[in-house]
């Protein structure tokens, strides 16, 4: 069982990091990582580079902590809202609705080969996509740190540590379907 260490999470209110004296942060949202590497691996950010970083491969098997703090960041109740969000934004023309292909994809694999179902013809509205979650379709929602602050918080970290840019892709599959066929990709990744 794996000690939860609470000096790894931080409280913050603003994008530096720093929370005013009257600003209260909230209980679920706005905690962010010290160290990215730290949490995701469970080893120091000295032996991940010297050890591990571009050298071997490795997993890093998931904690309690790791999946509790990850589902928090983006899930698709928030993926929803996200769309709902967007949605109100545009019926006030004060933003695009969610599209497929630049914000989603949605794709289904069955017997090994993929199938994307992406309606390029409408936007990926809430009423849309739930239509496609319970058709029992992936969605690889692309940059998601585009939406929720967090995950940019994380990326950032990640880039400044890594000195190289770091992408995101957020991939939601309903219990018991399949949206990527097995393959590999030749990169470095955090899944």
């Amino acid at each position: 069982m794996v000690k939860k260490d609470k000096s790894k999470l931080k409280t913050h209110g603003n994008a530096a990091g720093a929370t005013s004296s009257q600003e209260k942060p909230k209980k679920e949202l706005g905690r962010t990582i010290e160290s990215p590497i730290e949490f995701l691996t469970g080893i120091s950010t000295k032996s991940f580079f010297s050890q591990v970083f571009e050298k071997e491969y490795r997993v890093f098997p998931a904690t309690p902590e790791r999946r509790e703090y990850l589902t928090r960041l983006f899930s698709l109740s928030k993926f929803f809202e996200t769309a709902e969000s967007r949605d109100d934004a545009a019926e006030r023309l004060e933003g695009p609705p969610l599209l497929f292909s630049a914000d989603v994809n949605s794709v289904r694999c069955v017997d090994g080969v993929k199938t994307n179902f992406n309606e390029l013809d409408k936007p990926a509205s809430l009423e849309v996509l739930k239509g496609h979650w319970n058709a029992n379709r992936t969605f690889q929602v692309l940059q998601p740190q585009r939406f929720e602050d967090e995950i940019w918080n994380v990326c950032a970290r990640l880039e400044q540590k890594l000195s190289c840019l770091v992408g995101c892709n957020a991939y939601i599959t309903p219990q018991g379907s399949q949206g990527l066929a097995p393959h590999h990709d030749d990169v470095e990744l955090w899944v």
